[in-house]
């Protein structure tokens, strides 16, 4: 297991723990995965601590164990809270578990939803706090997530699986180091995940159909290219088998040529059981006959079509659902690739001029 925990595991003690929440900690932890759980439950009335807030702000993953008595718990509540601003704020991913209630009333704070919050009320809290812990929720329960609903060992056990599949999926250590941050990239990262067919309306990203689709960023040197896509691919790679990222292609083709490029490519795409080539039409050609299944691919800092196209062909060698990045000074690389998209990285003063 990792010294630092990915996943915060939320929950009411009294209604989960000695069932499901402990039975989804053990297996979570026995696939090797951090997981960190509050070990007290802060029943009666204990105040949350900004030692746990922390831990939610530092994991990945949050897990809400969403029960019966979920919001009669203060410190559930904080903690919802705090999910949702990592959500808004972070890369954090939300999956909620609706334990044996009704994700609607957990949205329209109805049944024993409304009864807790009336609780809260009478006990003294302030309408301000009781409508931002019932936003929380509310967001929360929009979520895609699982509804548990079947009392028994063997459906409790499929839906462990379930989870903890998407779990290592979403954790798949894959993320490309962003050394400097750029201004504005949130915004472009959104108009470029529009452009590649993906919804982000949840903190998730989706795909929308199951298109293959190409964006070239293109601008002048220095401008921040490759750290909006890599922003952007950062979004994307969990979601797919095989995924690569080449960078500075220009410079790796002056030194070693075309060929250690397309090797790289193929053996990345592969998980790196694939022959090695000495000439770029036979790798091309293995590409355009293995290359079927879903990938997405970052190749950084392209010269022209022709090392474009020495490297990817058609979006149709692909599986429906590839996603191609490209970044390069030269806004002509995508000539005749059909339906490729472009976006266009300017400097902050080339914006204000706009």
């Amino acid at each position: 297991m990792s010294s630092q925990p990915k996943v915060f595991l939320s929950f009411r003690g009294p209604d989960t723990r000695r069932h499901f929440s402990d039975f989804l900690y053990n297996m979570l932890t026995n696939a090797g995965i951090g997981v960190f759980r509050d070990e007290e439950g802060l029943e009666g009335g204990k105040e949350i601590t900004p030692q746990l807030i922390q831990q939610i702000k530092q994991s990945k993953i949050s897990i809400p164990v969403i029960s019966k008595e979920y919001a009669s718990s203060k410190s559930c509540l904080v903690e919802s809270e705090q999910m949702v601003e990592c959500l808004d704020k972070k890369n954090h991913i939300i999956i909620p578990i609706f334990y044996y209630v009704d994700p609607s009333d957990v949205r329209y704070c109805k049944g024993s939803f409304e009864s807790a919050f009336l609780k809260h009320k009478n006990r003294g809290t302030n309408d301000s706090q009781i409508n931002s812990w019932k936003s929380a929720l509310q967001r929360i329960a929009e979520l895609s997530g699982h509804h548990l609903h079947e009392k028994s060992e063997m459906y409790h056990a499929e839906a462990t699986k379930q989870i903890i599949r998407e779990v290592q999926q979403i954790l798949k250590t894959k993320d490309l180091i962003v050394m400097a941050p750029l201004v504005g990239v949130d915004s472009h990262v959104q108009e470029i995940m529009a452009k590649l067919k993906f919804d982000c309306g949840n903190g998730r990203a989706v795909k929308i159909g199951d298109t293959s689709e190409m964006v070239l960023i293109y601008g002048i040197p220095g401008v921040g290219k490759t750290v909006l896509a890599k922003c952007v691919y950062n979004k994307l790679h969990r979601l797919y088998d095989a995924c690569s990222f080449l960078e500075k292609i220009q410079q790796e083709i002056e030194d070693k040529g075309i060929v250690s490029v397309q090797n790289q490519l193929i053996s990345d795409l592969h998980n790196r059981n694939a022959p090695e080539f000495k000439y770029s039409d036979d790798a091309l050609n293995y590409m355009q006959s293995w290359f079927h299944a879903k990938k997405v691919i970052l190749l950084d800092d392209i010269k022209d079509h022709e090392q474009l196209s020495a490297l990817v062909g058609d979006l149709d060698w692909f599986g429906l659902g590839s996603t191609i990045i490209v970044t390069s000074q030269r806004a002509d690389v995508l000539i005749r690739i059909d339906g490729a998209e472009s976006f266009v990285l300017r400097t902050m003063e080339q914006d204000k001029a706009l």
